[in-house]
């Protein structure tokens, strides 16, 4: 048996290193050897179906990629598109019930502070026949009316 030359030796190609969802015929990574490319379900090759080790040590090309399909972002961004929605529509729900609470806090504020002013904090209203009066407890007279008022035909049916 004769001693081989180094000059003889065919080097191998470097082993590959496949990126996710790539799967390989072989890891067959002698000189002419060729593998083939395929992805998993739901993904789309890039790149060369197939690569081949060269004389050289060398591969043909590099190994392909996977890619997820079009429709499979597309859902993605759909998905996304919802949540800034509701996030946008709960947002905005409770800004308005904010604005509805100040508001009706002004109004009242506003109506209370109406009444507060001197001669009108104890007001109260009495029936007298079939009239309404109102009379001060404290600061005025409480045989003198602050207000009084005939009833219309149409009070008469409130019974006030």
């Amino acid at each position: 048996m004769e001693p081989r030359h180094p000059a003889q030796l065919q080097p191998a190609c470097p082993k590959l290193t496949l990126s996710s969802h790539v799967t390989s015929s072989s890891g067959n990574n002698s000189v002419h050897a060729v593998v083939m490319f395929s992805c998993e379900d739901g993904y789309t090759l890039d790149g060369d179906k197939q690569i081949t080790c060269r004389e050289d040590g060398t591969w043909s090309n590099s190994p392909p990629s996977c890619s997820s399909p079009p429709s499979f972002q597309s859902q993605k961004d759909d998905n996304a598109s919802n949540v800034g929605a509701i996030v946008g529509g709960v947002i905005g729900g409770i800004l308005v019930i904010l604005l509805i609470v100040v508001a009706t806090a002004i109004i009242f504020w506003k109506m209370s502070s109406r009444y507060s002013k001197t001669g009108y904090s104890n007001i109260r209203m009495r029936r007298a026949d079939d009239r309404i009066e109102l009379f001060a407890d404290e600061d005025g007279d409480a045989d003198e009316p602050l207000y009084s008022a005939e009833p219309t035909e149409d009070d008469a049916q409130l019974d006030l």
